[in-house]
């Protein structure tokens, strides 16, 4: 009872940090052991991430407003200390656009193909504690659905576009041993580069003009910080929460089984 207590008072912690403050989540993780397996269930949600598109001047605003990612991830341990990762699911999002002309428009596309590759390690410095990291990197294509904004705007060409998101990252973790059960909060940082090619450029209008979106766009901050808790449930299963912040709003919650 006391760890589901210490789980929901971080969620909601995690949570209200979020509002008010891309790439899945980073840690902690248990080496698993040569030829060993995993499996996770996970969601990632990003509630905001700065942009920026430079082929574009028109654009005085432009940032990320929702993405959400939901996948399952397969881990093989490689030596005592270092898993290897590959992920597949879903993924979408929505964008706001604000251009020198006074238009402000929110672009949402469809949920697409997703899929991921990645490593992590763990080092125990002394007993309990130890420094963790992660390298990992997730792509997705998807097409345009809905376009809402400040004048009525409609479509001529939805188009689509592709993600491609690289993140790495260092934390400290520690294990707190409760009987049969472990807590394991960490901290830490990370560096993420986010990136949205157009594939198909993406025409709209309202009442006065026509306009073509085809310039590539990237993520204006690259660093952040984390902050996370995992929780054994059973001697197989554990539960995972984790915050993202500055370079990303974001928070994930994943379920892991190890067989």
């Amino acid at each position: 009872m006391n760890k589901v207590i210490i789980f929901g008072c971080l969620m909601l912690f995690i949570i209200g940090i979020v509002e008010v403050c891309q790439a899945g989540s980073i840690g902690p993780i248990e080496p698993l052991g040569p030829m060993k397996v995993s499996i996770t269930a996970e969601d990632n949600d990003i509630y905001k991430m700065n942009l920026i598109s430079p082929g574009d001047p028109t654009i005085t605003d432009i940032h990320l407003k929702t993405s959400n990612q939901g996948y399952a991830e397969l881990a093989l341990g490689i030596t005592e200390w270092n898993n290897v990762y590959m992920k597949f699911g879903t993924a979408n999002l929505s964008y706001w656009i604000n251009s020198d002309n006074g238009r402000s428009q929110v672009i949402k596309y469809n949920y697409g193909l997703m899929w991921g590759i990645g490593t992590d390690a763990f080092y125990e410095i002394v007993d309990n504690f130890g420094l963790g990291a992660d390298v990992q990197f997730n792509t997705w294509h998807t097409n345009a659905d809905t376009i809402t904004g400040s004048k009525s705007t409609t479509f001529i060409q939805k188009g689509s576009l592709s993600v491609y998101d690289f993140q790495t990252a260092v934390y400290l973790a520690y294990n707190y041993h409760l009987s049969t059960d472990t807590l394991t909060p960490y901290v830490g940082g990370y560096y993420s580069r986010f990136k949205v090619n157009i594939d198909k450029a993406i025409e709209f209008q309202d009442p006065n003009f026509v306009y073509v979106q085809d310039a590539s766009m990237k993520s204006k901050d690259n660093f952040g910080l984390l902050a996370g808790l995992s929780v054994t449930a059973t001697e197989n299963i554990s539960l995972k929460l984790e915050g993202r912040f500055i370079a990303e709003n974001a928070i994930s919650f994943g379920a892991n089984y190890k067989f």
